[in-house]
């Protein structure tokens, strides 16, 4: 996953990694059913794990991921509809 922009200095880590993953799911940079995991996704995006958890677990809430317990992450099927839905 590439990363679109830097992160604003008034956005916390989580915030902006939860905007370049919902991005990445209504961009089809993650498509339905592809996985993903925690430790690539951090060191894709230069963060920490904390900040990745916390974002997924607000996607995974709207409907939009799902993860499983071994921390990986698959996109929902029609999960650029769910965010913000």
């Amino acid at each position: 996953m590439k990363l679109k922009r830097g992160r604003r200095s008034h956005e916390t880590q989580r915030e902006w990694v939860y905007d370049q993953l919902k991005h990445a799911l209504m961009s089809g940079a993650l498509e339905p059913g592809q996985k993903v995991t925690l430790a690539r996704i951090a060191s894709d995006f230069g963060v920490s794990m904390m900040p990745v958890r916390e974002a997924l677990r607000r996607l995974a809430a709207e409907r939009a991921l799902t993860m499983r317990p071994n921390r990986s992450v698959t996109a929902s099927e029609r999960a650029a509809f769910r965010v913000f839905a």
